[in-house]
Protein backbone atom coordinates (compact mmCIF):
# COMPACT_ATOMS: atom_id res chain seq x y z
CA UNK A 1 0.00 0.00 0.00
CA UNK A 2 1.35 3.80 -0.64
CA UNK A 3 1.49 6.54 1.20
CA UNK A 4 -1.23 8.40 -0.89
CA UNK A 5 -3.16 10.47 1.05
CA UNK A 6 -6.26 11.19 -0.92
CA UNK A 7 -6.66 14.50 -1.91
CA UNK A 8 -10.19 16.05 -1.55
CA UNK A 9 -11.76 14.22 0.70
CA UNK A 10 -11.86 15.11 4.43
CA UNK A 11 -13.54 13.47 7.03
CA UNK A 12 -14.35 13.97 10.82
CA UNK A 13 -15.59 12.41 13.80
CA UNK A 14 -18.99 13.55 14.74
CA UNK A 15 -19.98 15.60 16.95
CA UNK A 16 -20.63 14.58 20.94
CA UNK A 17 -24.52 15.47 20.61
CA UNK A 18 -24.98 13.14 17.08
CA UNK A 19 -26.50 9.94 17.45
CA UNK A 20 -24.95 6.82 17.42
CA UNK A 21 -25.35 5.77 14.03
CA UNK A 22 -23.40 8.67 12.88
CA UNK A 23 -19.79 7.28 12.32
CA UNK A 24 -18.14 10.38 10.59
CA UNK A 25 -18.46 13.27 8.77
CA UNK A 26 -17.25 13.49 5.30
CA UNK A 27 -16.86 16.37 2.59
CA UNK A 28 -15.72 16.57 -0.72
CA UNK A 29 -14.22 19.62 -2.69
CA UNK A 30 -13.71 20.08 -6.22
CA UNK A 31 -10.18 18.61 -6.57
CA UNK A 32 -11.35 15.12 -5.50
CA UNK A 33 -13.21 14.95 -8.64
CA UNK A 34 -9.30 15.29 -10.49
CA UNK A 35 -8.32 12.58 -7.78
CA UNK A 36 -10.65 10.65 -8.82
CA UNK A 37 -10.30 10.19 -12.26
CA UNK A 38 -6.48 9.97 -11.64
CA UNK A 39 -6.61 6.86 -9.92
CA UNK A 40 -9.38 5.06 -10.90
CA UNK A 41 -8.36 1.21 -11.48
CA UNK A 42 -8.83 -0.39 -14.38
CA UNK A 43 -12.44 -1.31 -13.61
CA UNK A 44 -13.07 2.44 -13.19
CA UNK A 45 -13.02 1.95 -9.17
CA UNK A 46 -10.87 3.80 -6.95
CA UNK A 47 -10.45 2.25 -3.29
CA UNK A 48 -9.59 4.21 -0.18
CA UNK A 49 -8.94 2.51 3.45
CA UNK A 50 -10.54 4.78 6.12
CA UNK A 51 -7.74 5.23 8.73
CA UNK A 52 -7.56 6.71 12.51
CA UNK A 53 -3.88 8.31 13.36
CA UNK A 54 -2.13 7.71 16.65
CA UNK A 55 -3.60 11.11 17.93
CA UNK A 56 -7.41 9.83 16.76
CA UNK A 57 -7.98 11.43 13.73
CA UNK A 58 -9.20 10.28 10.80
CA UNK A 59 -8.10 10.41 7.26
CA UNK A 60 -8.94 8.78 3.75
CA UNK A 61 -5.59 6.63 1.97
CA UNK A 62 -5.72 5.49 -1.06
CA UNK A 63 -5.77 1.44 -1.07
CA UNK A 64 -3.25 0.71 -4.43
CA UNK A 65 -3.33 -3.11 -3.54
CA UNK A 66 -3.21 -5.52 -6.62
CA UNK A 67 -2.74 -8.71 -5.74
CA UNK A 68 -0.53 -11.30 -7.53
CA UNK A 69 -2.28 -13.25 -10.32
CA UNK A 70 0.87 -15.30 -11.67
CA UNK A 71 0.97 -17.28 -8.44
CA UNK A 72 -2.44 -19.32 -8.98
CA UNK A 73 -2.06 -22.60 -8.02
CA UNK A 74 -2.92 -25.64 -10.62
CA UNK A 75 -5.45 -27.91 -10.36
CA UNK A 76 -4.23 -31.22 -10.28
CA UNK A 77 -7.09 -33.35 -12.72
CA UNK A 78 -5.52 -36.54 -12.54
CA UNK A 79 -5.16 -36.70 -8.55
CA UNK A 80 -5.98 -39.98 -7.07
CA UNK A 81 -8.41 -38.77 -4.31
CA UNK A 82 -11.69 -40.90 -3.92
CA UNK A 83 -14.01 -37.98 -4.43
Amino acid sequence: MSNNLVKGAFVKKPSSNAPEFVKAKVSFNKSFIDYLNENANEKGYVNVDLLESKEGKLYFKLDDFVPNTATTPSVDNDSDLPF
